[in-house]
């Protein structure tokens, strides 16, 4: 997939968003560029995720050549990850909260609307400031670091780990003896009554049953060979 194309999706630039009010686990924004238009929700409860998305315009390069979301969105049970996680955009206006507070919903405290005086339960002063500029860069995910959008990315995440040295381990060859059966020989008589051609049931000394023929020149009385 196209890197540039990675995040044009109709997601919310977090980066750009600048701090209104921030009350610890909860964080209202003000978006103001052309990414405002339109609305989305998403979020987790325990284990119910929910996201949707309402005329929002995509921009730049993507993978369906998508100018505008219409609708978009969907619900599903998962395997919880959080207690709490929501966010909310509609037009300039984006909330969000998290319980516990995240990288993606940091905790953030403002003691006027537009002065924020802590971060990450540490003192940092700024006003009107946008979120890229309140984290340190070493902290900012991808979805802080630029205005290409994406929303919150705790949702559904799969942990890469480094690949593992194979160790290869040479086997012992182990040579494997077959034992040939030798045919066995059984001595089958011939009931009364029965002539040369007609097919008999006989039983061997280990309780195997066999169908034989009678065979020409044996008659009633006589024995015969069969071998099993």
């Amino acid at each position: 997939m196209d890197p540039n194309t990675a995040n044009n999706d109709g997601d919310v630039p977090v980066g750009e968003l600048r701090v209104i009010i921030g009350n610890g686990c909860g964080v209202t924004s003000c978006l103001c560029n052309k990414h405002c238009i339109g609305c989305t929700s998403e979020g987790m409860l325990t284990c119910w995720r929910w996201e949707a998305k309402g005329c929002r315009p995509v921009y730049g390069k993507n993978v369906h050549q998508t100018c505008c979301v219409l609708c978009n969105g969907g619900a599903e049970c998962v395997k919880p990850q959080t207690c709490c996680l929501l966010q909310q955009q509609f037009c300039c206006l984006d909330s969000r909260c998290a319980l516990p507070c995240t990288k993606e919903v940091p905790c953030i405290c403002t003691g006027l609307p537009g002065c924020v005086c802590c971060v990450n339960y540490k003192m940092k002063f700024g006003c009107c400031k946008k979120w890229n500029e309140l984290i340190p860069q070493e902290e900012l995910t991808p979805s802080m670091q630029g205005s290409g959008g994406g929303n919150t990315t705790i949702i559904n995440v799969v942990e890469q780990h480094p690949p593992q040295p194979v160790m290869m381990v040479r086997q012992p060859v182990v040579q494997q003896q077959y034992v040939v059966a030798q045919p066995q020989m059984l001595m089958v008589t011939v009931p009364q009554g029965v002539m040369v051609g007609q097919t008999i049931t006989v039983q061997t000394p280990t309780g195997q049953q066999l169908q034989v023929q009678v065979p020409q020149g044996v008659f009633p009385g006589q024995q015969f060979q069969v071998q099993y």
